[in-house]
């Protein structure tokens, strides 16, 4: 810089030299190794000059508004990229809203499955009716059949009998155009409780599961015993 230019006064008395060597302070100081020494210095410059001007009074401390400067800068420049400013973040850890909207979350597929899912979800549900939505957001809402069904003034039968209607109702909606498949035996032609099929098995009112008679009686006794 020039002689001239180093002398050349400023407003409130300041001269380029004053504005330099504050610049090159504040630039040495700030810890911010996504910004250069020369750009930390600039940002530095262009602060320390703004503020000599846009100030009715002598501004103190010209270092200082150019530090603030820099922390400034290189806290957007961190959010821009992911970081969070206000805590150490390890290497490969994004900020969770950056996160959210940028990464795919590991093993959930691609981030244009994850946007479809969640149109096809929002389709699904729209499609159902006021009480058939009502069943599968109370069981949610409460986390057991039991608790639901009472929330809802219904028998615990009566529950679970609409939870299945609404369960394949929702099955077809998200698979259609394709047949969804039902429920099928164990590979060994035996219920979960290893009862033979075969011989105590035969297909529900609607065809899409077996069931086991054995099961269900001894369901029917247990009901019994807790009734007694």
């Amino acid at each position: 810089m020039s002689l001239v230019a180093n002398t050349a006064e400023l407003a409130h008395g300041f001269t380029m030299a004053d504005v330099d060597r504050a610049a090159r302070i504040a630039a040495s100081r700030a810890k911010a190794p996504m910004l250069g020494y020369d750009e930390r210095k600039d940002i530095a410059w262009m602060a320390i000059v703004e503020a000599i001007y846009a100030s009715d009074e002598r501004p103190e401390n010209l270092g200082q508004i150019g530090f603030t400067a820099i922390s400034q800068e290189a806290t957007d420049v961190q959010r821009h990229h992911g970081k969070l400013s206000y805590r150490k973040l390890e290497r490969d850890e994004w900020a969770p809203h950056f996160a959210i909207y940028w990464r795919a979350v590991a093993g959930s597929g691609s981030f244009s499955e994850q946007v479809e899912e969640r149109v096809a979800l929002g389709q699904v549900l729209g499609a159902l009716t006021a009480e058939e939505y009502d069943v599968i957001a109370t069981l949610a809402a409460f986390g057991n059949h039991a608790a639901a069904a009472e929330a809802l003034c219904l028998t615990r039968t009566t529950f679970t009998t609409r939870l299945m209607r609404v369960r394949r109702k929702i099955n077809a909606l998200w698979l259609a155009p394709e047949t969804p498949v039902g429920p099928r035996k164990r590979a060994d032609g035996k219920c979960s409780y290893g009862h033979d099929l075969d011989e105590h098995g035969y297909q529900s009112k609607t065809r899409d599961h077996t069931l086991c008679r054995v099961c269900l009686r001894n369901a029917a006794r247990r009901r019994r015993a807790r009734v007694a």
